[in-house]
Formats: structure tokens, sequence, C-alpha cells
């Protein structure tokens, strides 16, 4: 299964990100001005691909998707929870969608 393309929304609060990955030649160069998420965008996909899913909640995020090859994507949603003192904590919600799409020939 081939990562097509990655989309997160509200990274930090701020920035929308959509990065197709270049699949034909297997390499694909992430580049951009400092603090505008590249790094963060890579231990997201590190922490989702180890299982390390508490670590999410570190990174600030609205929506992740990682789109698959055969129409499958991961995708992850944030929630804000304020807790009895006012504190705010981050609910992670995740879901595989996996797209079936059958021919008659």
């Amino acid at each position: 299964m081939r990562i097509k393309q990655i989309s997160v929304t509200e990274l930090f609060g701020i920035f929308n990100h959509v990065i197709p990955l270049n699949t034909e030649d297997r390499i694909t160069i992430i580049y951009g001005l400092n603090g505008i998420g590249k790094t963060a965008i890579l231990k997201l996909l590190n922490n989702i691909f180890n299982f390390q899913f508490s670590e999410l909640t570190k990174i600030r995020f609205k929506n992740l998707q990682i789109d698959f090859h055969d129409g499958s994507y991961l995708h992850f949603h944030t929630q804000a929870e304020s807790d009895i003192d006012g504190n705010i904590k981050y609910k992670i919600i995740g879901f595989l969608k996996k797209i079936i799409v059958l021919m008659n020939m």
C-alpha cells in the first residue's frame, strides 16, 4: 500500500497543507519556510505508522488524512475538550476507510 497524498488542516491552528507524493520516482522533497510544519508532519506520520497514537496530541492539528493508491485512506480528527478545571485536552478520533470498486466486464 503506497501513500498517494498527505493532507493536514489547521496545523498549529494556522496552516493547511496538501502534499501529493511523487510515486513515479518514489521520492518527494518537502520544503518551505521555517515553522510551517514540515517536521511536525513527519512526526505525525512517524507516530501513526509506529502506533504511538498518544503522541499525536502533542502537535496541534484539526484533520490529518493519508490517502493511498488503492482508494483507502486514514483520517484523524482532533476534538478539544475541557476538563473540570478548564484545562483543554485534545481527543484524537481516527479511522481507516477502504473503498472497494467492483467493475463488471
